[in-house]
């Protein structure tokens, strides 16, 4: 998992972008447009990793990443940074307890990542597990990606990659609970 000065940047960054975030009673699924002709985001963890799915579908190497793709394949407009830097997202509220937040910085190669942040870091996965670990990992070798562990101490399992030709793809778990560490979901994605 990346380190936890970049972890709590990201964070705080995506705060600001989470509370800009549209109402959480709203609900649509990627690539909808609500009555009045705007798009809005995944409001559920399942959704908003399908949306990944199909961004990874439809990118064939790094380059494919502008931030008009992404925000089509994510359902919602990515917004600049307020700083003025090539740095892009936005976030959403799924719940009391966690949102997500989506970050493309494009200032030399495209880097783009979807991930669940909770408000208290003992908040169970639970309600985003939905589409687990598992799940999430078979569909990625469904696309003909290839799967990699990259693990850590004591053989722990720290991430995955998965790859094709042009794209890598990073997928890091989390144990859904301290009642259910076993169960893995996806707390982040990252390309590359």
């Amino acid at each position: 998992m990346p380190s936890s000065s970049v972890t709590l940047a990201l964070s705080i960054s995506l705060a600001g972008l989470v509370a800009c975030s549209h109402d959480p009673a709203t609900t649509a699924a990627p690539e909808k447009s609500t009555s009045n002709g705007t798009r809005q985001a995944p409001r559920d963890a399942p959704t908003a990793l399908l949306a990944v799915l199909g961004l990874i579908q439809d990118s064939q190497q790094l380059s494919d990443l502008s931030v008009e793709h992404v925000g089509r394949h994510m359902g919602q407009t990515l917004q600049q940074a307020t700083d003025g830097s090539p740095r892009y997202g936005f976030g959403v509220r799924l719940d009391d307890s966690w949102n997500y937040g989506v970050l493309l910085d494009t200032q030399q190669k495209p880097r783009f990542e979807l991930s669940f942040n909770p408000s208290d870091e003992a908040a169970s996965m639970q309600p985003l597990c939905q589409l687990d670990y598992a799940a999430f990992a078979a569909r990625l070798q469904g696309l003909g990606l290839q799967r990699s562990a990259v693990l850590g101490e004591h053989g722990r399992l720290q991430h995955e990659t998965f790859s094709k030709p042009g794209l890598q793809v990073s997928v890091y778990p989390q144990g859904e609970s301290a009642g259910n560490a076993q169960h893995l979901c996806v707390r982040m994605v990252s390309i590359p």
